[in-house]
């Protein structure tokens, strides 16, 4: 039987390995022809290596993920929506845009899961 604390502690790694991966990249995924857009994929990008390190410090925890590590996470992706906005910009952000709503989505689920842990 697989030993689930060194699989879960690998996934972190490689799921940290991940988002430094996509930091990098976005740059070069994106155009970026105004300032805003430069601006808005460097916050993003730097969200994304936020959240890597986050990654890396829960593959280094033994015990339950604690409740900052989870609030460290909500506002990584904080971070990477306020990119995605300040890309997009005020006059043509909408609220339906598939990125916006997967980042929303993800927070949701992560307050949810730091809801139901309070209660525990």
């Amino acid at each position: 039987m697989p030993d689930f604390p060194v699989i879960y502690k690998n996934f972190n790694y490689v799921e940290g390995i991940i988002w430094m991966i996509v930091a990098t990249a976005l740059p070069f995924l994106f155009p970026r022809k105004t300032s805003n857009q430069k601006l808005g994929i460097v916050i993003a990008s730097v969200g994304f290596i936020a959240f890597g390190i986050s990654d890396f410090i829960e593959a280094s925890i033994q015990a339950e993920i604690p409740i900052w590590l989870l609030a460290y996470k909500i506002f990584c992706g904080a971070i990477m929506l306020s990119g995605r906005y300040t890309y997009v910009g005020w006059n043509k952000f909408n609220v339906k845009d598939r990125y916006f709503l997967f980042g929303l989505f993800c927070l949701i689920a992560v307050i949810g899961i730091i809801a139901s842990r309070s209660f525990n």
